[in-house]
């Protein structure tokens, strides 16, 4: 038996460009911290931000040239933009995701407040059948390799902790009729970022700054200090009481001469459920509850 369809060559009723993303390669493809808006790099025409723009360092896409804090999200027709970021707002999970799509260019009059991406996500339903699925994710940096940008040699790795876990349950309250769908999602992450500091020589405590390349000058009257050298009584005894919390340089030069390690907790909790009637044919009634802590 062979079947053979013909493809519309040309869309007629809808001039948008997009791409539906389905629960098959939401559930499938590898995210890295579960982040679904990762899937947006598939679409064509998204591509990511430039380093060191709004949202270089926060997950962020851009497309059609324009920058990454245009996009507008809407999670079941709600915004889900971020106050300032313009980011997501509230992190979704992924078990409980149906769909989404991005569009990328020449979208609809409803879209009219957001230049960039419309990004529109659907979470999932019950069904007449009772389903569920339940995940955890761990990761440790006992597995890892040094980072090549740390310090070298290190005495421990800096110490990374991600856990994430959760459940969802869908099924039916009234066959053909009413339907619930609840899930949660947990992370619970330890980790801390290498940084560089600059941390001041143990001799500017006693006023001695000779080693500074610029002069330290007199507030009082303009001019410099001989020697780079601030008298001891000119230097306020509150001040002093700062010196136990600063270590002493670890590297060379007068900048980025020490290593420290930066805490970057991550913790939340986001429960979701949604309800959804059928009222006949023509008409069906939906609900949806996503919190975010």
């Amino acid at each position: 038996m062979e079947v053979t369809s013909d493809a519309p060559l040309v869309q007629t009723d809808d001039s948008s460009v997009g791409q539906v993303v389905e629960e098959r390669k939401i559930m499938t493809l590898p995210l890295n911290g579960r982040d679904f808006s990762q899937l947006a790099y598939i679409v064509p025409g998204a591509f990511a931000p430039r380093p060191g723009s709004s949202l270089g360092n926060r997950g962020g896409f851009a497309v059609a040239g324009l920058n990454e804090d245009t996009n507008q999200f809407l999670l079941d027709g709600v915004n889900n933009n971020g106050t300032g970021t313009m980011e997501i707002a509230a992190r979704i999970n992924v078990d409980a995701v149906g769909e989404f799509k991005v569009q990328t260019n020449t979208y609809g009059a409803q879209y009219g407040r957001y230049a960039g991406a419309q990004v529109d996500v659907v979470t999932k339903s019950g069904t007449n059948e009772i389903h569920g699925t339940g995940f955890a994710f761990t990761r440790n940096d006992n597995l890892d390799a040094r980072n090549v940008f740390d310090p070298y040699p290190l005495a421990n790795l800096p110490e990374f902790r991600r856990h994430q876990y959760g459940v969802t349950l869908g099924g039916p309250i009234i066959k053909d009729k009413l339907f619930y769908f609840a899930g949660y999602q947990g992370q619970r992450q330890v980790m801390f970022k290498t940084t560089a500091p600059s941390l001041p020589l143990p001799e500017f405590w006693s006023g001695n700054l000779s080693a500074m390349p610029e002069a330290a000058k007199d507030p009082l009257t303009g001019l410099a200090f001989p020697g780079n050298m601030i008298p001891g009584n000119r230097i306020h005894p509150i001040s002093l009481k700062f010196r136990p919390y600063w270590p002493n340089p670890t590297l060379p030069g007068l900048s980025h001469n020490g290593s420290a390690l930066l805490p970057q907790p991550d913790n939340f909790n986001q429960p979701n459920g949604k309800i959804d009637w059928t009222i006949n044919s023509n008409h069906a009634l939906h609900g949806s509850y996503n919190f975010f802590n």
